[in-house]
């Protein structure tokens, strides 16, 4: 009487391997990116797309951690003319666009305040 073997390492039999599947061709949809163009602030409206953004970005939905600054307030830390921190300070705002629309910003800022306590040479972006 003969009985069917176990397994392979029981028996030493080695069974055939299937065949490899044919693997199916990808097809890559590749299209041109458009830049993202960094642009400063200039004008009273580039400002207000700045300050602006992230109420674009941030919904109450999507985001109902955040808790938004007041615009009034954003404004009066920017104000470079009324804002203490400004006759030791100098600072330079940016926008990041893509295909016209606002999707990034940033500030450059250099406290020279700071780099004369601290012996510094820097600058702070943010």
């Amino acid at each position: 009487m003969l009985f069917p073997c176990p397994s392979v390492s029981v028996c030493g039999n080695q069974l055939p391997s299937p065949a490899p599947k044919p693997t199916p061709a990808v097809r890559y949809d590749i299209r041109p990116v458009p830049p993202v163009v960094l642009r400063e602030v200039r004008t009273r409206a580039d400002l207000r797309r700045f300050i602006d953004l992230p109420w674009r970005i941030y919904n109450p939905t999507d985001h109902p951690q955040w808790v938004p600054p007041l615009k009034l307030v954003v404004r009066d830390n920017l104000d470079d003319r009324r804002n203490p921190f400004y006759p030791n300070a100098s600072r330079a705002l940016f926008l990041a666009e893509k295909n016209g629309e606002v999707v990034g910003r940033i500030a450059a800022i250099e406290n020279r305040a700071h780099n004369a306590v601290h012996g510094d040479r820097v600058g702070f972006w943010g």
